[in-house]
Formats: C-alpha cells, sequence, structure tokens
C-alpha cells in the first residue's frame, strides 16, 4: 500500500509540476502549510501539515483547549478548466492533541475535524 501511494504521488507531482501550489491555510482551529497539486483538468488534491487547537472553546463557555499537529487533505473541484469559477472543496484533518483541565488533570487524544467550503 504504502509503495502504491507513493508512486501515485510522484506521477502526480511529475505530470502536474508547473501548477502545483504551496499554500498556507489560517482558520480559527489550524494553521496549515500545504502542497496542492492539480490531479485533472477540474480537480485538484492538497497535502498539508497542520498546527491545531481549540484554545477558543473556553472563551465561548464550553469545552477544553487542546493543542496539538498533525496532518489534513483537501480535494478541490473547480467549475473552470483553468480552477476559476464556482469551487467545492471538502477538507478532512487530523491531529495528535494534548489537553489540561482547570483542575491540572492531563490528557492526550486525536482530534478529527471535517469542513467542506464552497465558493
Amino acid at each position: 500500500m504504502i509503495r502504491f501511494v507513493t508512486v501515485a504521488l510522484m506521477l502526480v507531482a511529475s505530470t502536474a509540476a508547473a501548477e502545483r501550489q504551496l499554500q498556507i491555510d489560517v482558520g480559527i482551529a489550524v494553521v496549515g502549510l500545504g502542497m496542492e497539486l492539480p490531479v485533472a483538468d477540474h480537480l485538484a488534491v492538497q497535502m498539508e501539515a497542520i498546527a491545531f487547537s481549540t484554545f477558543y472553546l473556553p472563551l465561548a463557555g464550553g469545552g477544553v483547549a487542546t493543542w496539538g499537529g498533525g496532518a489534513g487533505v483537501r480535494g478541490t473541484w473547480f467549475a473552470g478548466r483553468d480552477a476559476t469559477g464556482l469551487f467545492v472543496a471538502p477538507v478532512f484533518r487530523l491531529a495528535q492533541v494534548g489537553a489540561e483541565k482547570d483542575t491540572g488533570d492531563r490528557g492526550h487524544g486525536l482530534a478529527t475535524a471535517a469542513g467542506i467550503t464552497v465558493g
């Protein structure tokens, strides 16, 4: 399986070298650095390394602040052949996080985040 993924990524990278984009992803719970690669006329895939946090939850009155890092993947469909116009971009992220409650209790776990952007 690892060989298949490696070969697939190499093929995508070699066929789309002129179209690759380094991207910074900034949101309320994530900051990421990713590489987007076109895989077809209307499709692109982004893989990213992320810093993940739910620091805002206690400020909003719910949950525990977590901090950690992980990875994400996003696929993007573009209406235009030149990556313009309407787009739909679902994203999925996994992060290993740690947290500390007000009582001093510490914990760690896996955080998942999924979403979709239409624009």
